[in-house]
């Protein structure tokens, strides 16, 4: 399952692998553009402005790289901010869409009740979400802890 949640999960990240730019503020707003337009060929739906306001948050240096990388399948690496920021994105999904590919992903599993985990997953905030994302499937940390006990009682053994 977690595997199954953390490649959901993960490919709202791929959003972030974007890039086309001249001025630094002409590059932020084709780093939110290239985003928003990611993002519908996913199907997902972001908030213009939510991306809007991360896009700004961008260095000039991470802009440059991102805009420079669109059409690449290699995400680029950001500085330290620049990557904290992707988690940022998670926030400008609506959990709905994202609940909703992560329900596709899973798919017709045996076992599953994909009502409890429906339900489980639209609990989450954007915060755990982008928590859940960053932890890479590392069962460590509190929110895949307490992820994982609510999840386990939306599965049989028996399939």
């Amino acid at each position: 399952m977690t595997r199954i949640m953390t490649a959901a999960i993960a490919s709202i990240a791929l959003l972030t692998a974007c890039g086309g730019g001249e001025s630094a503020s002409d590059n932020r707003a084709k780093v939110a553009d290239e985003l928003m337009d990611s993002a519908k060929s996913e199907g997902l739906e972001l908030d213009q402005e939510c991306v809007d306001k991360i896009a700004s948050k961008l260095s000039d240096a991470d802009a440059q790289l991102m805009v420079d990388s669109i059409g690449d399948e290699d995400m680029p690496t950001l500085s330290d901010s620049g990557e904290a920021l992707k988690a940022e994105l998670f926030g400008c999904v609506g959990t709905d869409a994202l609940v909703d590919q992560l329900m596709e992903s899973i798919g017709d599993q045996p076992g599953m009740d994909k009502d409890c985990i429906r339900d489980v997953f639209e609990g989450l905030s954007s915060d755990d979400m982008a928590a859940i994302s960053a932890s890479g499937g590392d069962m460590s940390g509190d929110v895949m802890t307490q992820l994982m006990q609510d999840v386990i009682p939306c599965m049989s053994a028996g399939g």
